[in-house]
């Protein structure tokens, strides 16, 4: 028979990697697994977090877990592989349920969001786990005593504290919450005798788990019903889908390849013109030239004219002034300058000018100034600009009518290159656009075998839950019938339940043991006296750890509801690991490790498969390192160094921080 929850690995999911330590090897669960390693290196925190996955209420919190996102516990429910996810720092109490392994988590598979609310709510995580655990419509009274008490229905957390015993519970004598108020204690001792069957409402509450499972039966057989309805004919068996995706995906990849190959012939194709790229690119670099020629010439011209204008202007100026000197006399004074009087033929007498009075000075030439050699130059000049101006003009011309024979050729060889690109890549295209639209309905053919290979997988996930459901039918039938045949009696239950403890006691060897046993409300009692006598701290951790083997070994070998695994952290708190001379402990011995480790191995070893035993130990004795599942060092050097294995500081000397 299979335990209902085995643990198999947990990943823990960051902006910094991934972070994973597993439990299973090739397959199959191991039976006994150490998580070992010095203090401070995370193993407490793999535990908190195995427990955030199943509904706690925390995480831990520590700067080192500060870039994780998500925590997925990989398990087995009811032997098949599911993966628990639930989101770190986040406030939405939801988690994802994910019917795969954690190597199947990007293929299809059936996913539910469950809250992690009110056990009362039937789709809580809560509930989901108590239903794996065969213990659905459990109650616990809030005042046990009173008839017409209260009830509320029983949490994964009240079944939790039968699989996982923290080190808070090794010491201060609060194996059983003595520390928490009374309703709290009666919850776990309530816990107690519903899983020894000993509750006096046991048997309605069977009847009830029994209709419970009717229900869900009918529900299921609606939901498929509904389900075959909308899908009809057209959604095959699981594994035509299969073998069709594969095909399908052959023959995509097989059109990308082909598409790849034509692509590489069109490139190859586009390069073999070489003659006609290099006319082209002769023909361009021509019609450039002439082009940059042309420019230089009418700029040329543009600069001359204005030169030449001015050398008419001036040749005109001159031949002005050679004019006016041969039709103008020279200036006639026939009027005083002073009073503007007439002056009558005013000249020189006796010596002395008429108008000035003066004595006149030697004679003057009054002779035309020539201007011809002026004249000639400027119009040499002008006839040279001229004639230079009508060559530049005659080249740019010239040049005019070779740039738009470059230009015509220009265009010719690329017209022509285009004929021959096209006539070399034409033979592909058609062939590309046909495999271009057969990739497309691939595609499009792919997702639809995806989305009903997903429909398949929803249709299958019912039909095993249904058949789930009908063997919890039967399962629940039998519990009713036989609780009503052979309901143990809580006398015989708490002898049984005492009798285990001494065993396991006696068998590591707990020193100065006369008597072990238990009392009627499930406390330990040590030689005729209460647990809680016992001062020393590595009596009380062997006291329960030994105490939580009893519970759990019996109600695996006896097929009652439990959550089929036990994790037991700091196995050997307060229990030294060698003796200290001159200090009398005798809880310092070695060999009372050795044969808790030795008992514990040897049970479970008896039961692969149906019983699994996670232990965090700092120092794990020598001859059962084949134990370990993993061990972390500290050492940032030899990895693992701890649980977020790259979170150290390679330079510190105290490299991990995490709490333990």
């Amino acid at each position: 028979m299979s335990a209902p929850i085995l643990i198999r690995a947990l990943l823990l999911q960051g902006a910094t990697g991934e972070y994973e330590v597993r439990f299973d090897d090739e397959g199959q669960v191991l039976p006994v697994s150490v998580v070992g390693g010095p203090m401070r290196t995370g193993k407490t925190s793999l535990l908190a977090f195995i427990d955030w996955c199943l509904g706690d209420s925390g995480h831990p919190d520590h700067p080192q877990f500060s870039d994780l996102n998500v925590a997925l516990l990989e398990v087995d429910l009811r032997a098949e592989r599911h993966v628990i996810a639930r989101r770190l720092f986040d406030d939405s109490s939801a988690v994802q349920v994910h019917r795969c392994s954690l190597a199947e988590m990007k293929e299809p598979h059936a996913v539910v969001k469950h809250p992690v609310s009110l056990p009362s709510d039937p789709e809580s995580l809560s509930a989901q786990l108590v239903e794996v655990c065969g213990l659905s419509g459990s109650k616990i009274r809030r005042r046990p005593s009173a008839a017409d008490s209260e009830t509320t229905a029983l949490s994964y957390r009240n079944l939790s504290w039968l699989s996982y015993l923290p080190s808070r519970r090794l010491e201060d004598h609060v194996l059983l919450h003595e520390d928490r108020p009374q309703d709290k204690m009666h919850q776990h001792r309530q816990t107690l005798d519903i899983v020894f069957e000993v509750a006096d409402e046991n048997l309605s509450q069977a009847t009830a788990r029994l209709n419970a499972a009717k229900t869900r039966v009918k529900g299921l057989e609606s939901q498929i019903s509904a389900v075959e309805k909308f899908l009809g004919d057209k959604i095959s068996p699981k594994s035509e889908l299969q073998k069709a995706v594969v095909e399908q995906e052959s023959r995509l990849s097989e059109l990308e390849l082909r598409l790849a190959a034509i692509d590489e012939s069109i490139r190859a194709a586009d390069g073999y013109p070489q003659e006609l790229r290099a006319e082209l690119a002769a023909s361009s670099d021509r019609a450039r030239d002439l082009s940059v020629k042309l420019r230089d010439r009418q700029s040329l011209l543009t600069r001359l004219s204005p030169l030449r204008h001015q050398y008419a202007e001036e040749l005109k100026k001159l031949n002005f002034v050679q004019e006016a000197g041969q039709v103008l006399d020279p200036i006639p004074v026939t009027r005083c300058p002073v009073c503007t009087s007439a002056l009558s033929a005013p000249g020189v007498q006796h010596g002395a000018c008429d108008l000035c009075g003066q004595e006149p000075g030697p004679p003057v030439d009054d002779a035309a100034i020539d201007i011809s050699s002026e004249i000639r130059s400027v119009r040499s000049r002008l006839r040279e600009l001229v004639a230079y101006i009508e060559e530049v003009d005659e080249e740019s011309f010239a040049l005019l009518s070779e740039l738009e024979a470059a230009k015509e050729a220009e265009v010719n060889a690329q017209r022509s290159l285009d004929q021959a690109a096209h006539q070399a890549v034409t033979p592909f295209l058609s062939e590309r656009d046909r495999i271009s639209a057969a990739l497309v309905d691939a595609r499009a053919q792919l997702a639809e075998l995806h989305a009903l290979a997903l429909q398949r997988s929803a249709l299958d996930n019912l039909f095993l839950n249904i058949k789930q459901a009908q063997d919890d039918v039967v399962a629940r039938k039998s519990e009713a019938e036989r609780l009503q045949a052979e309901q143990p009696s809580r006398d015989t239950v708490i002898t049984e339940f005492g009798h285990r403890f001494e065993s396991i006691m006696r068998e590591v060897g707990f020193p100065g043991l006369e008597s072990a046993s238990v009392a009627d409300n499930y406390a330990p009692i040590i030689n005729g006296r209460h647990y809680a006598a016992e001062t020393s701290s590595g009596a009380q951790t062997l006291i329960s750890v030994c105490w939580q083997l009893a519970v759990y070994e019996l109600l695996v070998e006896q097929g009652r509801s439990h959550p089929g695994h036990l994790i037991i952290d700091s196995i050997q708190k307060g229990m030294a690991q060698q003796r200290t001379p001159g200090i009398d402990d005798r809880f310092s011995d070695p060999a009372i490790v050795d044969r808790l480790y030795s008992h514990i191995q040897a049970w479970a070893a008896a039961r692969v498969g149906g019983a699994q035993v996670i232990i965090v130990d700092q120092s794990i004795p020598s001859h059962h390192r084949g134990l370990l599942a993993i061990e972390f060092t500290r050492d940032p050097k030899n990895p693992p160094a701890g649980l977020i294995h790259d979170a150290a500081d390679v330079g510190g000397d105290d490299p991990l921080q995490f709490e333990e």
